[in-house]
């Protein structure tokens, strides 16, 4: 009887070690198999995530984290990132699943501003995954404008009115 051994999954590399810039500013490195980069730079009060694709000769800002409220701020403008089949914004899966520096997560577009938690756009309830391309950290998960204003307005404290 013959056993059938399941495809190789693509494997995230390890961490580089830390370089420590001129300014004083620390970059850290994740790799994936493909050579696929996210890098965090820790500025001191904040910290700037890009992710850099082997393919594209630049990279693409994710957003800041604010280290003291924990909040990775994300900008977005809607003709260019929102997903019109689902009505939804894309979240880098990997970046958001081995996130240690932030909790919540604060979208904001030229129509309105989002406040939720980083577990909540974890959670599959909320959420769809779209694999646009076959590699590593190109994973994104998906969440549309109703579900981030739902999650928004719960996670928002009795009395605080929405921005929008």
């Amino acid at each position: 009887m013959e056993t059938t051994v399941p495809e190789k999954q693509k494997k995230v590399r390890k961490h580089k070690q830390p370089k420590v810039q001129k300014d004083g500013s620390t970059i850290r490195e994740m790799l994936d198999e493909e050579g696929n980069r996210i890098i965090a730079t820790d500025k001191g009060n904040v910290i700037s995530i890009d992710l850099k694709l082997k393919k594209e000769k630049r990279r693409r800002h994710v957003g800041l984290v604010t280290k003291s409220t924990r909040t990775l701020f994300v900008s977005r403008q809607r003709g260019l990132h929102l997903h019109l089949k689902s009505n939804s914004y894309g979240f880098n899966y990997t970046i958001l699943e081995k996130a240690h520096s932030f909790d919540f997560i604060s979208i904001q577009d030229e129509y309105g501003r989002w406040k939720i938690k980083r577990e909540d756009a974890l959670n599959k309830e909320n959420q769809s995954k779209l694999f646009f391309k076959q590699q590593g950290f190109e994973l994104q998960i998906f969440i549309s404008l109703d579900k981030l204003t739902e999650l928004s307005n719960s996670f928002r404290p009795e009395g605080v009115r929405p921005v929008f």
